[in-house]
């Protein structure tokens, strides 16, 4: 007698023990300031990251001087917020935009054959030319065509890679306004709607038409007043954050 109540007492607080370990896991968060870049890049990006922690989520930082592309992969595995600040690249999958700059150049092909998301990460751009459409060197209104081209272009290997959502912006607390609203429990595209309407017009927000992603896919562009896009998002519109994946994927 005296045995099996030891042996469900052991039992109880083994089970009480587990539950609290597989609760206690913190999400991840990787920041990356690109090379080259102003110091607003690093201070903006340091502010996300301080949100993120306020929310108990590891961040790992890789700022310029510290942006080695291997240790960005290996932290990338597990994280869940992967945000990139820093300057747009022409490396895309056929030519166009895509990829980023860190120590290396690294392309649109690199992400999709190197990256690993093993849980459903949320890709966030800030401030990087062509990632919500609209780049440093164009001369006057680009369209909403090639705006969506280059936002579907710099978000695909990082969906391809695994990652459920693709967010860029360009204005300055863009990034944190979009981040309190996922925490708020909204979904990828109210927090999108939210976020883009306090500085800009949303042009398009439809189905994604795609022969490199299936259509459950959205794609938001939005431009300012100016005709400036610098609001966008891809990504599969209901998902909200209750719905990230915690257990590594086989």
């Amino acid at each position: 007698m005296y045995k099996s109540l030891f042996f469900a007492a052991s039992l109880f607080i083994a089970l009480i023990s587990l539950g609290q370990n597989s609760g206690s896991k913190k999400l991840e968060a990787v920041c990356i300031v690109g090379s080259q870049v102003s110091q607003s890049y690093e201070d903006r990006t340091e502010e996300i990251a301080e949100f993120l922690a306020s929310k108990n989520i590891k961040v790992h930082r890789f700022y310029d001087g510290n942006n080695n592309w291997d240790k960005i992969k290996k932290a990338a595995e597990n994280c869940t917020f992967f945000i990139y600040s820093g300057h747009g690249t022409e490396l895309g999958l056929d030519g166009g935009f895509g990829g980023l700059v860190v120590e290396d150049f690294i392309s649109a092909q690199q992400i999709v054959d190197e990256l690993n998301f093993k849980k459903d990460a949320i890709v966030i751009y800030q401030s990087a030319c062509g990632g919500a459409g609209s780049s440093e060197e164009d001369k006057g209104d680009i369209g909403v065509k090639t705006a969506e081209k280059r936002v579907v272009e710099t978000a695909t290997p990082f969906l391809l890679a695994g990652a459920k959502a693709y967010h860029a912006n360009n204005y300055y607390g863009g990034v944190l306004n979009f981040l309190e609203n996922i925490f708020e429990g909204n979904t990828i595209n109210e927090s999108y709607i939210n976020t883009a309407e306090m500085w800009s017009t949303i042009r398009k927000n439809v189905q994604l038409n795609s022969t490199r992603l299936p259509s459950i896919y959205n794609v938001g562009i939005s431009s300012n007043k100016n005709l400036k896009y610098s609001v966008a998002y891809v990504g599969i519109p209901s998902f909200k954050l209750t719905e990230l994946n915690l257990i590594s994927k086989k």
